[in-house]
C-alpha cells in the first residue's frame, strides 16, 4: 500500500534526521584534544578508544564554553523555522521540503571535518544552519501526510513517520560511538561522511519516490486511490492558499491547548533525555556503565509506543470505544498525566534501586505517545495544519533551553536530592498544567477560520458552506461569494 510505503518512508527521513542532529555531540568528545569520554545528556562516559591521540586523527583545542556554543547553535536555528518553514511548505508542498532538508543537512554534515579546520564560527554558522533546515521537517511532514491519510489511519500514519524520531536517537548513539571509534578517514570524520552520503542517496530516493499526492503517484492501485480521495486534501483540490490568518490562528483556543500541552510534553522529554543522567550520576552515585544503559533503554521503551499507539487511537476511534475528541484527550492523560505522577515518585523513590529505574524507563517509554498530538492540526484545519505545526514547534522547541537553565539555578550550589526533587515537582507540575488545558480547550472540529484567504485558482474567493464536514463526505461542499 503506497500511503504505508510513504509514511515508512517518512520514519525513514526522520531516522537521518535525528542521527545528524545527535552525531556532533557524540563526535565532539573525540574531536577535542584529550577528551576520552562520551557525552549523553549532561553526563560523561568513557570511551573504550585511543583514537583521539592518533597522529592521523585531528583534535582541537575547544574549552566546555566553545563546546556549547557549537551545540547550542543547531537548537537556535531550529527554533527560527518551523512557521516560516511551514508556510513555504503550504506553497510548494511537503516533498520538496522535507527533500531540500534532506539534500542541505547531508550536505552540511559532509562540510562539518572541513568546517572544524578552518574556524569554530564556521562549525556555529553551519550548525545553525543545519538546525534552520531541520526546523522545517515536522511541519512539512504533517502537510505531507495528511494528503495520504484516510480519516480512519490518520493516527496510524502519523505515529509511524515519527517513530523515526527514537530510531535517530537509538540509532544514532549506537552508529556515532562506533564510527568515531574507528581509524578511517580520519576517525570522527567518517561519522559525518557516512550519514551526509547516506542522506544524499535518500534524497534520490525521495524524489523519485514519493509524491505530494495520491493522484500524481503513478503506481497507485484504484482502490487505494479511491480510499485516499474519499478524504480529499487541500492540495489535492482546487484551493490555494492566499493569506494566513494568523490572528485566529494565534487566538484560538484548541491551537493554544495543543501549544501548551506540547510544550509540556516537550519540557518533560528535554529534561528526562538532559538531565535524567545527571542525576542518576551525580546524586545516586550510579557508574557510568549502569547510566548508559538506562539511557539506552530509554530510547528503546519509546519505539514501541511510538510507533503502536497511533493503529491504537484509531482502533478505538473505528470501533466507536471512544469519539475523535476523547482519543486526542487520552493522548494527554497518557503522555503528561502519567509522567507527572511518576515523576512526583521519582522524588520518593531513591531508596529502592530497581523501582526508581522501573519509573525511569516506563516514564521515557511513555512520552513515545506525545507525538500523536500532531495529527489534532489536521483536525482543526487542513489548510493551515502545516502552519499550526509550525507554531507549536517553534514554542514548544523553548523547552529544551528553559529546563536545563532551571536545573541549573537548581542545583549550581548544592546538587543533592532534596533539589532534584524540587524540579522533579516543577516538571510535574507544568505537565499537569498542560494536560488541564489540553483537556478543557481540545478540540477536532474544522474551525470557523480554516478556509479564511483560500481562493480558487481563477483567484475566487471561496468559502466552506458547511465548517464539519463529517467523515463521510466525499467532497467539500463550496460556495463562491462572487
Amino acid at each position: 500500500m503506497i500511503r504505508y510505503f510513504i509514511a515508512c518512508t517518512c520514519f525513514v527521513a526522520n531516522v537521518l534526521f535525528y542521527t545528524i542532529r545527535l552525531n556532533l555531540s557524540i563526535a565532539i568528545t573525540v574531536m577535542v584534544r584529550h577528551n576520552t569520554s562520551l557525552t549523553v545528556g549532561k553526563m560523561e562516559l568513557p570511551l573504550n578508544t585511543t583514537k583521539s591521540n592518533d597522529n592521523n586523527v585531528q583534535t582541537f583545542d575547544w574549552d566546555e564554553k566553545t563546546q556549547q556554543m557549537i551545540l547550542g547553535a543547531f537548537f537556535y536555528g531550529y527554533a527560527i523555522m518551523p512557521i516560516p518553514g511551514s508556510w513555504l511548505a503550504e506553497h510548494i508542498g511537503g516533498k520538496r521540503m522535507i527533500g531540500f532538508s534532506i539534500i542541505c543537512s547531508s550536505i552540511l554534515s559532509i562540510l562539518i571535518p572541513w568546517a572544524a579546520g578552518v574556524s569554530v564560527g564556521l562549525v556555529v554558522i553551519l550548525r545553525g544552519l543545519d538546525g534552520m533546515v531541520q526546523g522545517n521537517v515536522i511541519p512539512a511532514t504533517v502537510i505531507l501526510l495528511q494528503n495520504w491519510a484516510p480519516k480512519a489511519e490518520l493516527n496510524t500514519i502519523i505515529s509511524i513517520a515519527f517513530a523515526g524520531m527514537q530510531m535517530g536517537i537509538t540509532v544514532g548513539s549506537l552508529l556515532s560511538t562506533r564510527l568515531c571509534s574507528m581509524n578511517v578517514l580520519g576517525g570522527w570524520p567518517l561519522s559525518f561522511y557516512t550519514y551526509g552520503s547516506v542522506g544524499l542517496i535518500l534524497a534520490l530516493f525521495w524524489t523519485v519516490f514519493v509524491y505530494d499526492t495520491a493522484n500524481e503517484h503513478p503506481c497507485i492501485s484504484q482502490n487505494e486511490l479511491a480510499l485516499l480521495d474519499s478524504n480529499p486534501s487541500p492540495m489535492e483540490s482546487d484551493i490555494k492558499i492566499k493569506s494566513v490568518p494568523w490572528l485566529s490562528i494565534f487566538t484560538s483556543p484548541p491551537v493554544l491547548a495543543i501549544v501548551i500541552s506540547y510544550f509540556s510534553f516537550d519540557f518533560g522529554v528535554y529534561f528526562f533525555f538532559t538531565d535524567i543522567p545527571t542525576f542518576l550520576s551525580s546524586v545516586l552515585g550510579y557508574d557510568f556503565q549502569t547510566v548508559g544503559v538506562l539511557v539506552l533503554l530509554m530510547c528503546i521503551s519509546q519505539l514501541v509506543p511510538a510507533v503502536l499507539y497511533g493503529k491504537f487511537m484509531d482502533f478505538l476511534i473505528q470501533r466507536e470505544y471512544l469519539s475523535a475528541l476523547n482519543t486526542r484527550k487520552l493522548y494527554a492523560v497518557l503522555s503528561l498525566g502519567i509522567p507527572a505522577v511518576c515523576l512526583l515518585a521519582l522524588g520518593y523513590a531513591s531508596s529502592n534501586e530497581y523501582f526508581m529505574q522501573f519509573l525511569i524507563i516506563t516514564t521515557f517509554g511513555i512520552y513515545g505517545v506525545g507525538n500523536s498530538v500532531l495529527s489534532n492540526p489536521i483536525d482543526l484545519s487542513p489548510m493551515y495544519s502545516g502552519i499550526i505545526t509550525g507554531v507549536v514547534m517553534t514554542i514548544s522547541s523553548s523547552a529544551g533551553f528553559i529546563g536545563p537553565f532551571i536545573v541549573g539555578l537548581l542545583t549550581q550550589d548544592n546538587n543533592v536530592l532534596r533539589q532534584w526533587s524540587i524540579m522533579f515537582k516543577i516538571t510535574a507540575g507544568i505537565q499537569i498544567f498542560g494536560m488541564i488545558i489540553y483537556l478543557f480547550f481540545a478540540q477536532v472540529e474544522e474551525q470557523e477560520w480554516s478556509c479564511t484567504g483560500a481562493v480558487m485558482h481563477n483567484g475566487q474567493k471561496q468559502e466552506r458552506s458547511n465548517l464539519k464536514i463529517s467523515n463521510d463526505e466525499e467532497k467539500a461542499s463550496l460556495i463562491n461569494k462572487r
